[in-house]
């Protein structure tokens, strides 16, 4: 069977995304997560991708899907990806030619259990898609995490065994849908992060965790012009940050790793909550917003759609 499908990224972070209603989902959605290790693959006989997302809908004609359903390369389901919904958001956005989407703003999405804001920024350029504000939810941050002493325990641990690795600052957690455990340092990404990162997938209590080095420096001056001309405020901390996630390994970016590395930075205290953190990955920079800790946190970013297409399943 012929599937139509659109290839997104989001800072590189890229996905097969497909709109399907819940009768051709109950056939579909299987064979894709059966086969997402060959379609996202990109050694020449797959899309290439770091995932998949489904957007289902009740029929053809709905415009906003009812649900979405993220696939990891590996065929695991996950229950949370920044950089998806940014490229879900951007291919809901693209249909405002129809008067029902015409003036949209705001919408909400279903990823699993939970339901996610995404608020459409203003824009000067009409002819571009527009930054989109996704609120991710509140994070859980190291000790409310039942998992956080084991696993900084098992970090500290590897750490020492190699005892090759770059002074790190601080090693801190979040759960914000997905696990991620964040290495603070002045210094950037060793090369034997990847190992350091396969090794805490074996944590007992976890079914794997997203791994992120991050290097805090100074805000490029560029960037600090960007940010001011869309937000009307300057960036209140830069990180450079290395993204190695669960069921996929190293990626260009992750979206809620973003958010887990501007959390514990806010929460921290050394900062004030009422300018971003701007996060650059190595495909690409998003803007972070958490004005209180009681509050969802936000992530700000564009997505880009690279090409249209179908595939045999």
């Amino acid at each position: 069977m012929w599937v139509q499908f659109e290839k997104w990224h989001g800072c590189q972070n890229d996905f097969v995304l497909t709109w399907l209603t819940h009768h051709e989902a109950k056939y579909l959605s299987g064979v894709l997560q059966r086969n997402a290790k060959s379609i996202c693959s990109r050694n020449g006989l797959g899309v290439g991708a770091d995932g998949i997302l489904i957007l289902l809908t009740e029929d053809k004609t709905q415009k906003i899907p009812t649900e979405v359903i993220i696939i990891n390369s590996d065929g695991s389901l996950a229950k949370n990806c920044g950089n998806g919904l940014r490229c879900v958001a951007s291919s809901i956005y693209r249909k405002k030619d129809s008067s029902f989407l015409e003036n949209i703003e705001l919408i909400e999405v279903k990823v699993k259990e939970a339901n996610f804001n995404i608020h459409y920024l203003p824009q000067t350029n009409k002819q571009m898609l527009p930054f989109v504000s996704i609120n991710m939810g509140i994070p859980s941050l190291n000790s409310s995490n039942y998992w956080h002493d084991e696993a900084v325990e098992e970090a500290l641990s590897i750490i020492k065994e190699k005892n090759t690795y770059p002074i790190i600052d601080d090693i801190a957690t979040c759960a914000l849908s997905n696990n991620h455990i964040v290495f603070f340092s002045s210094e950037p990404c060793p090369p034997r992060f990847e190992e350091l990162a396969e090794k805490l997938q074996k944590i007992p209590s976890l079914d794997g965790i997203n791994v992120h080095w991050a290097q805090q420096s100074a805000t490029p001056d560029d960037l600090e012009e960007k940010t001011k001309s869309f937000l009307n405020t300057g960036v209140g901390e830069f990180y450079n940050v290395t993204c190695w996630e669960r069921g996929c390994g190293f990626t260009q970016a992750c979206g809620s790793g973003a958010c887990a590395v501007a959390a514990l930075a806010f929460e921290a205290g050394f900062i004030s909550r009422t300018k971003p953190i701007l996060v650059q990955m190595p495909g690409g920079h998003v803007h972070l917003k958490h004005t209180e800790p009681s509050h969802g946190i936000d992530l700000i970013g564009t997505a880009e759609l690279v090409f249209e297409g179908k595939m045999d399943l």
